[in-house]
């Protein structure tokens, strides 16, 4: 999100979650925010509410539209979307809704899977357009997106053990036993071979529980008085902290009754808010499509495309810079004495990949 951010602020935004609903048809005005629980007061407009996008199912996507701080009636429009299914319908009954922001520039953007939702309803969109111009669509950002199925899970085997969370041995069979996306697809296709389950289980013995499987460089969330940051560094500034328990924040705040009555959010057939739907669930194995041909071919047709990074994070979902072998890393790292540790006996010698892509400068890391 600080990517997009920087590129498009400041901006009406639009917020979207894939809610199942029984059909809401209120006016704009009933979908005003007026204000916010605990949150300070603003001087931009905020909206929530309902779509209808299927009359004879009763399916409905719930939406949050901020408004731009600075000039609104002129700033394009960025829609992000947390799911896919009927988007295009949300979004001709979204500007029904909102006519004034027909014509307006638009920007759709996602993480993750959104490498796949995002890329082919935008593709439909410049067709669309073809007959009747609906949708002023200029670009896409896509955040750490899946594109390509082998290269972007494959990534995670060298991610860890660039960062020193798995052995050279584990590293070894996760990269040729069973890599990360053969066992995805066993997994989901409900057929986990014995070879893959112990691979597995020895990548998540090496990395534990108490790593951020996303940041590995972030403190993780424990249920304690005392946060984690405090525990793993004690001496770490008060203005430095990182607030690691925000996403367990965010679940307690947007549980609260008074909360979903001021957002118009209603819980139809669960009994909480969470992060994942339960209900609504994604054929993880059409994750094996490709859908970099679609980026390409809309990039070809006009449209800015955005693939950004969180490289403060490092996810592991994306390879960042291709790598040496093993062997020829454990070489350099000791005849570069300037830019190496000395690895004791007994102990590996690993490339810290992701702190500079050139390979005439590595910073190597020692660990059993």
């Amino acid at each position: 999100m600080p990517a997009l951010v920087c590129c498009f602020r400041p901006l009406a935004m639009a917020m979207l979650l894939l809610i199942p609903a029984a059909l809401c048809h209120p006016g704009k005005s009933n979908d005003r925010i007026t204000t916010l629980p605990g949150q300070p007061e603003v001087s931009f407009g905020q909206y929530s509410g309902y779509i209808a996008v299927d009359g004879k199912g009763g399916r409905a996507l719930f939406y949050y539209f901020v408004e731009a701080e600075i000039d609104p009636a002129t700033r394009p429009l960025v829609l992000w979307l947390n799911g896919a299914m009927d988007n295009m319908v949300f979004m001709q009954r979204w500007l029904e809704k909102f006519p004034q922001y027909k014509g307006r520039e638009l920007y759709i953007s996602g993480e993750s899977y959104a490498g796949h939702y995002i890329p082919q309803p935008a593709e439909v969109m410049v067709e669309f357009n073809k007959k009747d111009k609906i949708f002023n669509l200029k670009g896409l950002a896509l955040g750490n997106p899946v594109l390509e199925f082998t290269t972007d899970f494959n990534s995670r085997a060298e991610y860890f053990w660039s960062h020193g969370l798995i052995s050279d041995s584990t590293y070894r069979i996760f990269t040729s036993v069973c890599n990360y996306s053969r066992y995805v697809s066993e997994y989901y296709d409900g057929s986990l071979s014995p070879l893959c389950a112990r691979v597995m289980n020895q990548v998540t013995r090496e990395t534990s529980r108490f790593v951020d499987k996303y940041d590995v460089t972030l403190d993780v969330c424990l249920s304690s008085v005392l946060s984690q940051s405090m525990i793993l560094s004690p001496h770490r500034q008060v203005g430095q902290r990182i607030d690691v328990c925000v996403e367990d924040e965010t679940v307690n705040y947007l549980n609260r009754r008074d909360v979903q009555k001021a957002l118009h959010a209603k819980l139809i057939g669960v009994k909480n808010w969470a992060v994942c739907s339960s209900v609504l669930e994604y054929e993880l194995l059409n994750l094996q499509i490709p859908t970099i041909n679609i980026v390409g071919s809309l990039v070809k047709s006009g449209i800015r495309v955005l693939v950004y990074r969180l490289v403060g994070g490092l996810r592991y979902t994306v390879p960042c810079f291709p790598s040496p072998p093993l062997e020829e890393l454990h070489t350099r790292c000791h005849s570069r004495s300037q830019d190496a540790l000395s690895c004791s006996s007994g102990h590996s010698c690993k490339a810290d990949l992701y702190r500079k892509p050139s390979h005439d400068n590595k910073r190597c890391l020692c660990s059993n």
